[in-house]
């Protein structure tokens, strides 16, 4: 009877020293290996979620403003796009003989002009710019509901107040705008056109019936 009763003190006794072994410090983790354990974890990049064209601070970038240079060759192909149309517009009309003659000056130098425009760099389309497009299509859509004689005399007006205009916009905005020398030297050679093509508009305002 006393062997077992042994045999279980004993027993009893190694689950007790099991225990203590499982609670010892010494079993536990080291800071020094939980801060390697810590250091080898990927670093998180607090970017990485950003948008590709976002700047560091998640801020969207600021818009790039339209190149001066750009925006001057963009206002003034939208004049000479303008004025195409508008002598298009005026040769399928019964207009004069001197009339005419007009339109076709009209057509063909603002298309030369044109070309050379947009020879020299981009074309900038900026709201400015598409204001006066859309302006230009709205005068040039009021003036096609006339006729005759009526149509006439509102074309020439019409040619003279837009020139007028045209050498206010070369000399207050265009000539301030332009920056590179072969820009300025081409809006200076369109300001001399624009001066011809006004004088010549006026002396039709002028001139007797035909």
């Amino acid at each position: 009877m006393k062997t077992p009763l042994l045999a279980f003190s004993l027993l009893a006794l190694a689950l007790t020293s099991a225990c203590d072994r499982r609670d010892d410090p010494e079993n536990s983790p080291t800071p020094e290996a939980a801060i390697a354990d810590t250091a080898s974890a990927p670093a998180s990049d607090p970017t990485a979620a950003l948008p590709t064209d976002a700047n560091a601070d998640g801020t969207a970038p600021a818009a790039t403003p339209a190149n001066d240079d750009a925006l001057a060759l963009g206002l003034l192909a939208a004049v000479d796009d303008h004025e195409i149309q508008a002598a298009q517009q005026a040769k399928s009309k019964q207009v004069s003989a001197a009339v005419m003659d007009y339109a076709s000056m009209m057509e063909k130098q603002h298309t030369d002009n044109l070309v050379e425009t947009k020879s020299l760099g981009a074309l900038a389309d900026t709201p400015e710019v598409q204001a006066m497009k859309e302006k230009g299509a709205s005068d040039l859509a009021e003036l096609g509901k006339l006729s005759g004689k009526e149509y006439e005399t509102a074309y020439v007006d019409a040619m003279v107040k837009g020139h007028t205009e045209v050498l206010a916009l070369i000399d207050g905005r265009l000539l301030s705008l332009a920056s590179l020398g072969p820009v300025r030297d081409h809006l200076s050679k369109t300001r001399e056109h624009v001066m011809a093509h006004l004088e010549a508009a006026r002396k039709l305002q002028g001139a007797p019936p035909a």
